[in-house]
């Protein structure tokens, strides 16, 4: 069944690396071991004293994630990325529940649309979220909720046309602060919404839109400012590419 998965994977990672050993081993639903305006400048770390986490997954055991996804951990460049496909997520339980944040990460892709959720909080009989999907040739900033009855609401916040070129890595910047939401790749800013009553904290996590193929991550960094955290401007904030 995960024959032409692996294939793909190594397809993938061959491609962003330059150099990829054996296949890896996909993995199906364990339990991990927990432990639309225009955005201005990327933002600034915060000035106050945030919690900060950073995960590369080059070092095993890879702690303080949940998955209900497939998923692998191939080798890129000098180390590993995470790789996932189908519904579902990898989980970053070890963040915690986060609410005002700053988050980087590296992603690739051969063939799919990343799914990327935070504030992901819990309300009766459901569960609510913020949804970026990046595919290759549109972005979209959606709130999502998982009701009874098999519902499945959704209302979109912002989509703008960015070309996602496949078999190369791009760094994505999302900053969340209250209901105002922005989004930078490869250092431009591409989505900005403002959510009039929004959710307030959850956790975050990363996937695939199921049946699109599968997709990789790196290189993740978060900032947790909290509700309280100062915040520099974003007029005096350093470019993408030096963040933080």
């Amino acid at each position: 069944m995960y024959r032409t998965a692996i294939q793909l994977g190594v397809a993938i990672v061959a491609a962003l690396a330059s150099a990829l050993p054996a296949a890896a081993q996909w993995s199906q639903d364990p339990r991990g071991d927990s432990g639309a305006g225009q955005a201005g400048s990327a933002p600034a770390q915060a000035q106050a004293q945030p919690r900060q986490f950073a995960e590369d997954f080059d070092r095993d055991p890879v702690r303080g994630w949940e998955y209900s996804c497939q998923y692998a951990l191939l080798p890129a460049g000098n180390g590993r990325a995470l790789a996932t496909r189908g519904g579902g997520h990898a989980m970053w339980v070890a963040a915690g529940h986060v609410s005002d944040f700053s988050m980087k990460f590296r992603y690739g892709y051969e063939q799919g649309t990343a799914d990327v959720f935070f504030r992901n909080t819990n309300v009766p009989n459901g569960h609510e979220f913020y949804c970026l999907m990046i595919g290759p040739h549109q972005t979209v900033l959606a709130r999502r909720a998982h009701l009874p009855g098999n519902k499945y609401p959704e209302k979109r916040l912002a989509a703008a046309p960015v070309a996602i070129s496949p078999k190369a890595w791009h760094d994505v910047i999302i900053q969340a602060k209250g209901g105002q939401i922005r989004v930078w790749i490869d250092g431009k800013g591409v989505l900005q919404a403002q959510d009039s009553s929004p959710l307030r904290s959850g956790l975050c996590g990363f996937g695939a839109i199921a049946n699109s193929g599968h997709v990789l991550y790196d290189q993740v960094m978060l900032v947790d400012e909290g509700p309280s955290a100062v915040q520099a401007s974003a007029a005096s904030a350093a470019p993408a590419s030096n963040w933080p």
